[in-house]
């Protein structure tokens, strides 16, 4: 391209969009060939010629004008008339004049009173240079003029967010407080913003810190005026909380000011001994939970494997099912549970630990090892089980347990396999009729006709998952998605277990993939959806707002029938579209791209929600945001795991929320099995977390959401 052709082509970037043109020329022919040169030039113009000086100032006052171009060579119009009428109507218009003379005297009167420049008159060249320079300043006003319209827009966004956050934000200069949103105004004790306005910070903080605050304020120059200290803080009642105060540098009204969040570290502290109780205890009953459990168990291997005793008590109520039923509802049956736990409470020792495992299960760690002390507490804790009379079941046949038993020794290798060997006793003991107990054998075989075993059997495989379709030999259990940015709304993880002879549930790694093995997934994917879906409209007929994530396998993509299935579905149960979020994994998306965008596309024509689960180890993640409507990401429980020891997870979930907020998609962690990890996703931005940390799965539906 030459250089001519290159200057062509700026000088239309520059007005692409057209330019008004105004000339002030008495003759027609020089107007014409000014006109011609300019878009010789490249400049897109829109000319409007006037003759007379009292045209051109009905022009500028009736029509827009972008640049003024006067030709004064003819000496028939005066520069300073001109400039006086572009003074009294518009003087930021810029103008150009064309004179015999640029030097006269008259043009340099014309330079003084603002006109931008003076061409020889038939000196082309020239006037496409000037004319360029002023495009070039003229589009630069522009974005300026629309940079500021933007700044002012964010800057009362940011306002509006500021006065509606649920942090405590206020901005001092000098020390003195200018502005304040409700939330800090509230926490120090104030009606209004007047009564903080022009407080020094300093009246906020109890007298004892004071020097230490003074010298915090001194040394924020040196961080740029960023950086948070922890001090004792003082409301306008005299009463004192510890707080955590983070600055940072900030305007208002293009004024330099401090920024300042405020944190209640008093709530804070509630609010980590909320989330230790969560961790480590059951909520219903108060024990340990399953995850707390297995850590104290973990804490006892290595003296297993020195030759230290224990024993472990594992404990099934086989007839909770029944009790349900009876009782009616999961709280009544849960107050049960809490009689039970009440009930053997006593038997726990110094070094001893009880814990709630399952819905229904209990496991009980004591460090006697002597077969017949453990077997006369294994007896007393069974007979204490079924011989009482409950408060909360009256006139109910008192609950059935098995009792598994098994002791440590130094070929206790793995925690897993000492809680298998409990739980096989445990087995035997109800296969053998129940309300007993069992000591573990390791020579005993399992049933021969189990359904475990005849899963494992790949010539029954598929007769054993064809009759649990059949005869419904499958079970709905749930776990709660908790927000982390104070939404209730009640969302539920749908899963499903097989049951085996003895409605005891069966995990899905025991079945899932030999149902996928033999092209049954599909037929699974429709099981749960249709219990889901009444299980779901009971619910909400009952007054609770829950929301469901239900999974589709692989298999479900190229089921070109589901989305019609799913509709008459939604119509029997008279169920709502935007309850449900179906979830599909990443690696199933990406496998499947043409049947998943047909079938999200009709989902989201019935209101349905889209959630893309182990979302983050596959790369070009971004990809799937930009070609389906996304409502959720479901990150891949292995971000969970060391997350607060490995600062390359730590960005990444930082990298996921980032892109996430951008496409304006929830995000959810998965497998959240301790508080640790709480600190570090709040941090980043995710919204929901699900994990045993929160809830093991269970097959009622009764979490409490108002818990945080």
């Amino acid at each position: 391209m030459s250089a001519q052709q290159q200057e062509r082509q700026e000088n239309q970037e520059k007005s692409d969009s057209g330019l008004e043109l105004l000339l002030l020329d008495s003759s027609a022919n020089e107007a014409e060939a000014h006109v011609a040169a300019l878009r010789n030039a490249g400049f897109a113009v829109h000319p409007h010629v006037v003759a007379e000086l009292i045209d051109f100032r009905v022009a500028l006052e009736e029509e827009t004008t972008d640049i003024v171009i006067c030709n004064c060579s003819v000496k028939r119009f005066d520069g300073n008339q001109v400039m006086q009428i572009l003074k009294d109507v518009d003087p930021e218009i810029p103008t150009l004049f064309i004179a015999e003379d640029r030097n006269a005297k008259e043009m340099r009167e014309a330079m003084r009173r603002g006109a931008h420049d003076i061409v020889t008159k038939g000196d082309m060249e020239l006037l496409q240079i000037v004319f360029g320079r002023e495009v070039a300043l003229l589009n630069s006003l522009r974005k300026i003029s629309r940079l500021r319209d933007q700044l002012q827009e964010t800057e009362h966004r940011c306002h509006i967010l500021i006065e509606n956050s649920r942090d405590a934000i206020a901005y001092i200069h000098e020390g003195m407080h200018i502005r304040a949103n409700p939330i800090y105004l509230n926490m120090f004790g104030f009606v209004d913003l007047d009564e903080v306005e022009g407080m020094p910070m300093l009246d906020l903080i109890d007298p004892k810190d004071h020097k230490i605050f003074k010298k915090f304020l001194r040394s924020l120059s040196d961080r740029v005026n960023s950086g948070d200290i922890e001090v004792t803080c003082r409301g306008a009642d005299g009463k004192s909380f510890e707080a955590r105060i983070q600055f940072s540098p900030a305007s208002i009204d293009a004024e330099p000011c401090t920024q300042l969040i405020v944190r209640d570290q008093s709530r804070e502290k509630e609010l980590e001994q909320k989330v230790r109780l969560l961790t480590n205890h059951d909520v219903e009953t108060g024990l340990a939970n399953r995850q707390y459990f297995i850590d104290r168990l973990n804490e006892r291997l290595p003296g297993f494997r020195n030759g230290k005793k224990g024993t472990l008590i594992y404990i099934s109520i086989d007839n909770m099912q029944e009790i349900r039923n009876k009782l009616g509802g999961a709280g009544n049956a849960d107050k049960l549970l809490s009689e039970i736990a009440e009930l053997l409470a006593p038997l726990v020792e110094e070094n001893d630990f009880f814990g709630r495992f399952g819905d229904h299960t209990f496991t009980f760690f004591t460090e006697k090892s002597d077969r017949g002390a453990t077997g006369k507490l294994a007896g007393e804790i069974c007979a204490r089980i079924n011989q009482n009379s409950y408060k909360s079941a009256p006139g109910l046949r008192a609950p059935m347990c098995s009792i598994g038993v098994t002791h440590a020794s130094s070929r206790t290798t793995s925690i897993q396999d000492f809680i298998d060997q409990a739980f096989h006793a445990c087995e035997s003991a109800r296969e053998a009729g129940g309300n007993q107990w069992k000591r573990f054998d390791d020579a005993a075989p399992p049933p021969p006709d189990s359904v475990l075993t005849q899963l494992n059997d790949a010539d029954s495989t598929l007769e054993v998952i064809d009759n649990a379709l059949e005869y419904n030999r499958f079970r709905l259990f749930f776990q709660p998605i908790v927000s982390l940015q104070g939404d209730t709304r009640e969302n539920y993880a749908v899963l499903v277990r097989m049951l085996d002879e003895a409605d005891e549930p069966i995990l899905p790694e025991k079945f899932i993939e030999r149902a996928t093995q033999h092209g049954r997934m599909a037929a699974i994917d429709r099981w749960i959806i249709k219990h889901a879906l009444e299980e779901l409209s009971l619910q909400r007929k009952n007054g609770r707002k829950i929301n469901f994530f239900i999974s589709l396998s692989d298999e479900a993509l190229g089921d070109d029938t589901l989305l019609l299935w799913i509709c008459d579905c939604l119509r029997l149960y008279d169920a709502k579209g935007h309850w449900i979020s179906f979830q599909i994994s990443d690696r199933d998306i990406r496998t499947h791209v043409q049947q998943t965008r047909a079938l999200v596309e009709g989902l989201k024509k019935i209101k349905c929600n889209l959630a893309i689960d182990h979302f983050g180890v596959t790369p070009k993640y971004e990809s799937l945001l930009k070609h389906l409507p996304v409502d959720f990401l479901k990150l891949d429980p292995s971000f969970m795991e060391n997350l607060t020891s490995d600062p390359r997870k730590q960005v990444m979930i930082k990298e996921i929320s980032d892109l996430a907020k951008a496409y304006n998609v929830k995000t959810i962690a998965t497998g959240v099995e301790d508080a640790n990890s709480l600190a570090a996703l709040w941090t980043v931005g995710i919204n929901y977390i699900q994990g045993y940390f929160l809830q093991e799965p269970s097959d009622t539906i009764g979490y409490d959401f108002n818990l945080g």
